[in-house]
């Protein structure tokens, strides 16, 4: 009898910690903007271009290495910083030169900003430079984008893809 009185007690505590689980899964409501605004997101992480080109080695310098090493061309490790500016509705909100992560600095560069905006009509220009040897920006983008309450706006940049990226 107390075996059964014990697995009922165990059902019953596994019920209140699913009650209250449930409770917490809905309750109380989470809102991660108010009601009439919406929100631009910079998320770039993107390494930059080399610093340099690759240059050939020749036949003296391979032979001087060691036989794993040989490798026809030599290409520097380290990347371009990435420089972002981003203007909304004429206002800069955000310009740096965000240097390249790693100890021989051959990272990415990692950008994040959250900006609340009033939904609604917005002129947002973005530019980047991801190459040393290009001075200002190399890859510009203007939209006007509506966005209605509660919406995000991503804003990314992928060279591969054609550059910077509303999504």
């Amino acid at each position: 009898m107390s075996e059964a009185r014990n697995w009922i007690g165990i059902a019953g505590a596994f019920a209140a910690f699913a009650l209250v689980v449930a409770y917490f899964s809905a309750s109380p409501r989470y809102r991660h903007l108010p009601p009439d605004q919406a929100m631009i997101r910079l998320s770039v992480s993107q390494p930059g271009q080399p610093m340099g080109d690759c240059r050939t080695l020749s036949e003296a310098e391979l032979a001087a290495r060691a036989p794993n090493m040989r490798k026809p061309e030599e290409c520097p490790r380290e990347r371009a910083a990435l420089s972002i500016r981003l203007a909304v509705d004429g206002a800069v909100i955000y310009r740096d030169t965000v240097p390249p992560s790693g100890l021989r600095r051959d990272g990415s560069s990692a950008v994040y900003l959250r900006l609340p905006v009033t939904a609604g009509p917005h002129r947002i220009e973005a530019a980047v430079n991801d190459e040393a040897k290009v001075s200002g920006y190399a890859f510009t983008r203007e939209a006007t984008v509506s966005l209605e309450p509660g919406q995000m706006l991503t804003i990314d940049f992928d060279r591969s893809r054609g550059g910077i990226l509303f999504l």
